[in-house]
């Protein structure tokens, strides 16, 4: 009986020995495999950021940026460069030091050249990347960061530029369009216009424009902004200067100073800011908390202005996806011509 089970026990043994070592392979194999594939990645780790020796970008594969953007000979962009000088935009990206490798680098190297100045705003200034430190971090001094950010860019380029674009670094901007939307108003009159959330119990009557999907401010409205609505020693300070939804709060601040949203609709009544990535919106599938803040919000292809400007929640491979499509591929055949005569629905509540 002792030799049964003692050959039982080895038996048994032999099994569970077995069984380690095939685990041990796999994890064996397992781990090469992924090391073979970390091996391949390093040969796109951007070389540049490396020389510099800024930060570790072995999180983003190598997507070198041209020398200037590179378009066709036979492309026109006349009309582009012609707004660029009369509609000067200051862009203004709320971002973190932790986000400075990847959503704010991608945003560097895509669309905020584009813009005619911008200005990354973190809790700390970082010399080498190029931000403005406000001291104000994590959501819940969101607002305080941003009008630090909106007094900074007062107190410096007010006279310099005509309007003033608030966006996340998870935001993609198609600047050309913005301007030319911006274009159909003038930044001497208050003017505060992005994507409308339209919900009447966060930020009174009027609504408020979406934080994600980016907002701009024209001079005049900067101007009333920041020297009576958030100004302390101003006897007519109207405005929380922290706490809350960022978005809602500065929409309550303007709905106070008088200055009432602009729509951004297209004469055809498709949204030009979007608080949501394309695909979330081609496939209307929305997070249960925009059926609160968007009444009726429409989902698919017919959502989306051809003259689309903004699209919020886009990571960083994303970010430099679109400004390939968006600003190097080409239809042969296909020559797109000058705009329609009439392409915004111009109006304010």
């Amino acid at each position: 009986m002792v030799s049964v089970r003692l050959g039982i026990r080895g038996i048994k043994y032999k099994k569970l020995i077995l069984v380690i070592g095939t685990v041990l392979i796999l994890v064996l194999i397992v781990g090469s495999y992924f090391k073979h594939q970390n091996n391949k990645l390093q040969k796109f780790i951007p070389k540049r950021y490396e020389e510099d020796g800024l930060y570790d970008f072995r999180q983003l594969p190598n997507i070198p940026t041209a020398n200037g953007e590179y378009h066709l000979e036979a492309e026109n962009d006349e009309e582009a460069q012609r707004l660029k000088t009369q509609v000067r935009v200051l862009c203004m990206i709320i971002t973190n030091a932790a986000n400075l490798p990847r959503k704010a680098m991608a945003v560097k190297d895509t669309w905020a050249k584009r813009c005619n100045k911008y200005v990354f705003i973190t809790d700390e200034e970082d010399k080498k990347f190029g931000t403005v430190g406000v001291h104000a971090e994590g959501r819940d001094h969101l607002t305080a960061k941003t009008i630090a950010g909106f007094k900074y860019v007062y107190e410096n380029y007010r006279n310099d530029y005509d309007w003033f674009f608030k966006t996340d670094d998870d935001t993609y901007v198609i600047v050309e369009n913005l301007r030319y939307l911006l274009s159909h108003y003038h930044s001497t009159q208050s003017v505060y216009i992005g994507h409308h959330f339209d919900n009447v119990e966060i930020a009174n009557k009027a609504g408020y424009m979406s934080g994600g999907g980016g907002y701009a401010l024209s001079k005049a409205a900067l101007e009333q902004f920041v020297t009576v609505g958030v100004n302390e020693s101003h006897p007519l300070a109207l405005c929380r200067r922290d706490y809350g939804a960022e978005d809602a709060a500065i929409g309550r601040c303007m709905n106070k100073l008088g200055i009432k949203p602009a729509f951004s609709l297209d004469v055809h009544k498709r949204e030009t800011f979007h608080p949501f990535n394309v695909f979330t919106h081609l496939t209307g599938d929305f997070p249960s908390w925009y059926n609160k803040y968007k009444q009726n919000p429409v989902k698919g292809r017919d959502s989306l202005s051809d003259y689309s400007i903004t699209f919020h929640y886009v990571d960083p491979i994303m970010m430099y996806t679109m400004d390939h499509l968006i600003y190097h591929l080409h239809t042969y055949g296909i020559v797109k011509g000058k705009p329609p005569k009439k392409v915004f629905k111009i109006e304010q509540t």
